[in-house]
């Protein structure tokens, strides 16, 4: 069991020390409105941090909401976060980066990788999040041609 832990452990060790360089970076200084009482963020302010990180990488490619709805009638909507780790915490007057890479596109779909550094360090690994365009019945549809095409060009 041990040595089964210990490459496990490597592997953890591994990720937490080799980050991806980030197609888009998104800083957020923690204010006193995002601290709980005892005075640091909890955990599901991180996961708010990420969707507005999403947000901001997407509207650099005629994707954001307000694009989305009024062009196309489609939102954009979060349909699964897989593989958060909980790595450390975040304070009032802490400066964090989200970090957002591109994985990739489906039909009506776009998956991000995100994580959230302070003083680059990994703090929070979002894991993979997907978002799902959805017509104004909430029915999943196809990502529009004219963002597919710019999304195709991040590197």
């Amino acid at each position: 069991m041990r040595e089964i832990w210990g490459a496990f452990s490597r592997t953890l060790t591994e990720r937490r020390v080799v980050p991806q360089k980030p197609h888009h970076s998104f800083e957020i200084v923690v204010s006193a409105d995002l601290v709980d009482r005892y005075g640091h963020v909890g955990n599901s302010k991180y996961l708010e941090f990420g969707d507005r990180a999403a947000q901001a990488f997407v509207a650099n490619y005629d994707a954001s909401v307000e694009h989305l709805e009024s062009e196309h009638g489609l939102v954009p909507r979060k349909r699964a976060t897989t593989g958060i780790e909980w790595r450390g915490e975040a304070f009032e007057g802490d400066r964090l980066t989200v970090c957002t890479n591109f994985l990739g596109i489906g039909t009506s779909s776009i998956r991000l990788k995100q994580r959230i550094e302070k003083d680059g360090v990994v703090i929070t690994d979002l894991g993979i999040v997907t978002y799902v365009m959805v017509n104004k019945n909430g029915v999943p549809t196809r990502v529009p041609d004219e963002v597919r095409k710019k999304l195709r060009l991040v590197k």
